[in-house]
């Protein structure tokens, strides 16, 4: 028991309990089914429960008291109008509020008129012949039960935010949880070019897939290009991190840990020693990042290529004025895309010619026409959705009635998760997510993009390009609805804003502001803390 509490008070139980969820999400098919959702949301409530103990249990918290991201009322609001669509309201107010949903909820006591043709219009003539009357209060919601499964998820993925930003508002924490999701990504990368390889039309070679899409652990291509488009910026900056970071030792007067921490090395190497193990970790972290764009060229994700170009542009664009010497980043950036073309022309030509029986298979899925006829519909029919929207989660049933004609004739997701999201919970629901959007743009991605003085920088740019590549493809697919995408997303938003505030203690330190005292317990604490994946090591020297 007192190893136990050993272990919690060290913050080790939350550190390995992110790095289990980590490497779950996406090996358990991406996290879609309800014993994998389940898993997910039962291991971030023990991690959060596990934070929680630390601080009650560590002598001295490594970040001192909780403090505010900035995002908590646009969060806070989103999941209040979650649950007020779950709440039985007065018929009229709904069709105030919601008049989409109050139609829909009068349709499902209404007899078919045209007679009987559906399941639902069977399900109609049924209630219709009911003879108690409709009940004058209901749920706003036309699926409850879906927006309930919806809402408890978003509710534990705002958690995980919180866990995150303030659980890795250390040096070495933060790069703790970069490590492993880059070690998790290169390995999902891999295995998927190894399945792709041998691929028998089976998951793992043993479970049949549903459709003809699967790329790698999941089920649809397009989600493990979202999936590998966040991890690509981290083993990039790592690359140009290793390689770049002599030139700057010292040179920014932080006293933080030196390169050889960072990179996980030791400081009793000398320099020769030091200067092979920095090019070797900077061939590994290269090769990953070629691996990781390459899965994604086979992967034949038409919005995850483009999406990873547009982060790409903005990632070489930040880090041009940080890396020295410049030629290294030009030479990164021309043989990046060059060496995953080779990799993926060698392995499979035909991906990128798009034929075969790969080839067909994309072609299947609904083309950019139809998606961008869905789009238009469901962008003239948002009056319907009014202030709160059909519930979330509800898309397929509430959007059935406006299929437009000559398209699929149902259609579970909008191809658009900002669509959707605006349909589901409607005016205020929008206006919620954007205004947490752009407060933690303000406060967190904006700084990140201009801050070139610490050595953490680096890292705060890619895990800003990591965001905004997802929320790009986003546009044209709906990678935040799926579970082990949303999960990361979530955990690179909290280390982003962890990340904020480790610059910001060490500058506040720096010059010798009042809140230099947090920045005097941070490194007493780290001082004490158990080695995490060797980051860290030399620190007792320093502390």
């Amino acid at each position: 028991m007192q190893r136990l509490e050993e272990a919690i008070a060290s913050g080790a139980v939350v550190g390995w309990g992110l790095v289990g969820l980590i490497v779950f999400t996406p090996l358990a098919f991406g996290t879609v089914e309800g014993w994998s959702l389940a898993l997910l949301e039962w291991g971030i409530v023990t991690v959060a429960l596990a934070a929680l103990a630390e601080r009650r249990l560590a002598p001295t918290p490594p970040t001192g008291a909780p403090r505010r991201t900035g995002v908590e009322w646009p969060l806070g609001l989103s999941l209040a109008l979650v649950c007020l669509q779950l709440l039985p309201i007065p018929a009229a107010l709904t069709a105030r509020i919601a008049p989409g949903a109050h139609r829909a909820h009068q349709a499902s006591v209404a007899p078919p008129t045209g007679g009987i043709a559906t399941a639902q219009d069977f399900e109609s003539l049924r209630a219709s012949l009911d003879l108690k009357p409709p009940p004058s209060w209901r749920p706003l919601s036309v699926n409850d039960g879906e927006t309930w499964t919806k809402g408890r998820l978003l509710a534990t993925l705002v958690l995980l935010f919180l866990v995150a930003s303030s659980w890795a508002a250390t040096q070495e924490r933060a790069l703790f949880l970069v490590r492993a999701i880059l070690v998790t990504g290169f390995s999902v990368a891999l295995f998927g070019i190894v399945q792709h390889l041998t691929w028998n039309g089976r998951i793992y070679w043993l479970r049949p897939a549903p459709r003809d899409t699967a790329f790698g652990p999941f089920v649809n291509h397009n989600h493990f290009a979202g999936y590998v488009e966040m991890v690509m910026p981290l083993a990039i900056v790592m690359a140009f991190h290793l390689v770049s970071r002599r030139g700057r030792r010292r040179a920014d007067g932080f006293e933080g840990e030196d390169e050889a921490d960072l990179a996980g090395g030791s400081a009793a190497f000398d320099d020769s020693q030091e200067a092979a193990g920095r090019w070797g970790q900077w061939t590994l972290a290269l090769f990953a990042a070629v691996v990781l764009l390459g899965s994604l060229v086979l992967s034949g994700s038409r919005g995850g290529l483009l999406s990873a170009v547009l982060g790409g542009g903005i990632l070489f664009a930040a880090l041009w004025r940080r890396i020295r010497p410049r030629a290294l980043a030009w030479s990164v950036a021309a043989a990046l895309p060059i060496l995953a073309a080779l990799l993926a022309a060698w392995i499979g030509a035909d991906v990128l010619r798009m034929g075969g029986e790969e080839g067909r298979s994309v072609e299947r899925e609904a083309s950019f026409h139809s998606r961008w006829v869905i789009w238009k519909e469901v962008a003239r029919r948002l009056p319907e959705a009014g202030a709160a929207g059909f519930g979330l989660g509800t898309f397929e049933e509430s959007f059935a009635p406006y299929t437009p004609r000559g398209t699929a004739q149902r259609w579970d997701r909008a191809h658009n998760d900002y669509l959707q999201i605006a349909w589901e919970t409607g005016a205020l629901g929008a206006l919620f997510i954007l205004w947490g959007g752009l407060a933690f743009g303000w406060s967190y991605v904006a700084p990140a993009l201009r801050g070139a003085g610490h050595p953490l920088d680096l890292f705060r740019v890619a895990v800003a390009v990591s965001l905004a590549s997802l929320l790009f493809h986003s546009v044209v697919d709906f990678n935040l609805q799926i579970g082990s995408n949303a999960f990361l997303f979530a955990l690179l938003a909290g280390l982003l804003v962890a990340l904020h505030r480790v610059v910001a203690r060490d500058t506040a330190d720096k010059a010798g502001t009042p809140e230099s005292g947090a920045g005097q317990g941070l490194r007493l604490h780290v001082a004490s803390e158990p080695r995490i994946l060797g980051a860290g090591e030399g620190e007792e020297e320093r502390g």
